[in-house]
């Protein structure tokens, strides 16, 4: 293996007009490719697979999902997966940037605030029920129409369309509106300072207390916080960063487990790998062997 072998999409190389948005029908992918499966890859932008008919799988980050009807998958920039079809995939795949979302006027934080991309750790698919499913695929196919059109204002209907179509999947999920709907700009401000941090420091911090003093508050209070928006305690998010970047480094990198330790911020490699098979059931080694 070579360092940086993982292939990285940026700038629609494999299809858009350059103007940060396009949607392409699954069967039309799979047609231009032949039926060959893409090796494990990543994007600079945000990626949603829609599929309404499959039979495959699709693996992001490490952990593996069926493809199946009836779901969306929201793949966030930096993450790598790949999509395996045992058959051809009818649904839709829709990639933009964040750039093409501020143009139309819309918040930087509107994405954060959605929470569906997750950003770190496992990100399961949207499960939909058939009126969830229509609702959705009706957006795809305005999306559709309208980027088949050469109209002066084809590029906001499309920024309109694709708000639309984030937000019925935001809908969709199993939230308790109380839960969710309390204190949420509050909320939302906290998660994604927490995100940002983590993103910049996890090879530095590895303590709750190291993150909830740069925020300015108590670390029980930043776990009631990310508890209450994911679910998760701030040491499960940062031990799910920290296992994720080492997974990637050992899988796609000829980097021994010393320098992977170091990278990441442990003074020893006995400790780091005592930590990754705490996190994971295997050693580095092991974890290598296997991939």
């Amino acid at each position: 293996m070579k360092n940086d072998v993982v292939k990285r999409y940026s700038e629609f190389e494999r299809f858009g007009d350059g103007m940060g948005f396009a949607i392409m029908r699954m069967e039309e992918i799979n047609d231009q490719r032949k039926g060959k499966v893409d090796a494990p890859h990543r994007h600079d932008y945000y990626t949603v697979v829609f599929p309404l008919r499959a039979n495959g799988c699709h693996k992001i980050d490490f952990e593996s999902y069926e493809l199946i009807g009836n779901q969306v998958f929201f793949v966030a920039p930096g993450m790598i997966h790949q999509i395996e079809e045992k058959e051809r995939s009818e649904g839709y795949v829709m990639i933009f940037t964040e750039t093409f979302m501020e143009r139309h006027g819309i918040s930087s934080h509107f994405i954060q605030d959605l929470n569906l991309f997750q950003e770190f750790g496992q990100s399961p698919p949207l499960q939909l029920n058939t009126a969830q499913e229509k609702e959705l695929a009706a957006w795809c196919e305005k999306m559709l129409a309208a980027n088949g059109q050469n109209g002066s204002f084809k590029d906001q209907s499309l920024g309109a369309l694709l708000k639309l179509f984030l937000i019925s999947c935001n809908n969709a999920c199993d939230i308790e509106i109380d839960a969710y709907t309390q204190s949420l700009s509050n909320r939302n401000m906290l998660l994604r300072g927490f995100k940002d941090v983590l993103e910049d420091k996890y090879k530095q911090w590895h303590s709750v207390n190291e993150y909830a003093d740069s925020l300015h508050i108590s670390p029980d209070y930043l776990n009631k916080v990310l508890k209450q928006a994911t679910g998760k305690s701030a040491k499960t998010h940062i031990q799910a960063k920290l296992i994720l970047e080492a997974k990637r480094m050992i899988y796609f990198s000829e980097q021994s487990q010393k320098e992977i330790a170091f990278e990441l911020g442990f003074n020893e490699s006995s400790h780091f790998s005592a930590f990754f098979k705490k996190c994971t059931g295997m050693s580095p080694s092991a974890f290598r062997e296997l991939n």
